[in-house]
Parts: C-alpha cells; sequence; structure tokens
C-alpha cells in the first residue's frame, strides 16, 4: 500500500491528509505505549519527527481521543478485559 501511496489514488486532498496523519498518530501511539517494541520519550519521538514534544503529546491525546469516541473501540475492549 505504502508503495502506492499517491494523490491520485485518492479523490480529494482532504482524503490523503486524513490518511498520513492517521499514520502519523498510529506510529506516535505506537512508540509512545511500545506497542510494537521499545517505550520512546516524548523527546525521542519529537527528534525523530522535527516536532516539539508539546506537538507530540498533543497529537498523542488527539488520537486517544478518536480512539475513545470510535464506537468500534467497544469490540476490541473484549479482546482486553
Amino acid at each position: 500500500l505504502l508503495n502506492k501511496l499517491d494523490t491520485s489514488y485518492f479523490e480529494n486532498y482532504e482524503e490523503y491528509n486524513e490518511l498520513l496523519t492517521g499514520l502519523r498518530e498510529k506510529d506516535i501511539l505506537e512508540k509512545r505505549y511500545g506497542i510494537n517494541g521499545e517505550v520512546c520519550t516524548l523527546e525521542d519521538i519529537a527528534n525523530e519527527y522535527g516536532l516539539t514534544k508539546e506537538r507530540v503529546r498533543q497529537i498523542k491525546n488527539n488520537a486517544i481521543f478518536k480512539l475513545r469516541k470510535n464506537p468500534k473501540i467497544e469490540i476490541l475492549k473484549v479482546y482486553f478485559n
């Protein structure tokens, strides 16, 4: 999929931008909480993305908020209880 990542695959720029934001949010959550490996600090993630620690924290919190308000999250809770 990433090899085919091109704006021509999307109907409009907003869809393209949302996909990129989603990938960044997902990556930040995975790194911050060590989902796919080592837990990274806000500073580590900020340096990797060229952002401030505060901006990484905001992105992380926004991603968590999106997950909490998503009705599909109820399905996942079954696996974690």
